[in-house]
């Protein structure tokens, strides 16, 4: 009888510990996708976690519910400084194409806006960091997950895979070239006419 009950103790005790310990595997990224006109979010790792995704051509919304529990807290960072918002930059020009800010957040979830503008700058923050765009998908903001007692429960990292605007080209088109060839021939024969109109 002793002995058994002594498995039912290392039993339990094991029990307790998978359930009372953080689970470094639910921590997840997740990723918003702008190579296109219609911007959508991914759970990457399939945490279930991704919840009331609404997107609408150029904006998303969406929730995560997060790792702290009831009475945790979390913080949201970009290169270690607490954020609630990053402004994304297109190449060259330095404009702000797209902006993820954290909108409001209860004691389960947080809940997030992304807005992508294809064909006009948007109005960033003001002194809100920034990332240069770079057509890969980037790691922007994580996530910090903290119980009662301010123990470490885990991070969640959202990514941005964003296109970048195509730059001008270097060479011409050939219609390009066609249209000054013939622009440049008609002005040399008013050019030439003339002349020969004064000679006479």
């Amino acid at each position: 009888m002793r002995r058994q009950l002594s498995h039912l103790t290392i039993l339990a005790v094991a029990l307790a510990v998978c359930f009372i310990l953080p689970s470094a595997a639910s921590a997840a990224t997740f990723t918003i996708n702008d190579l296109t006109d219609t911007v959508s979010v991914s759970d990457t790792n399939g945490s279930g976690r991704l919840l009331g995704v609404s997107c609408n051509g150029e904006g998303c919304f969406f929730s995560i519910f997060g790792l702290q529990g009831p009475t945790g807290f979390f913080t949201v960072t970009y290169n270690g400084i607490q954020v609630f918002e990053l402004d994304m930059l297109e190449p060259g020009s330095g404009l702000v194409s797209d902006i993820i800010s954290l909108s409001d957040f209860n004691s389960t979830s947080t809940f997030w806006n992304f807005l992508s503008e294809a064909e006009n700058a948007l109005q960033g923050g003001n002194g809100v960091p920034t990332l240069l765009e770079d057509g890969t998908s980037q790691a922007t903001l994580v996530i910090h997950y903290f119980n009662a007692q301010e123990g470490d429960e885990g991070m969640d990292v959202i990514n941005i895979l964003s296109d970048i605007s195509d730059p001008a080209p270097s060479v011409p088109e050939p219609a390009s070239g066609l249209t000054a060839f013939i622009g440049l021939g008609t002005l040399g024969g008013f050019w030439f006419r003339r002349r020969a109109t004064r000679v006479s």
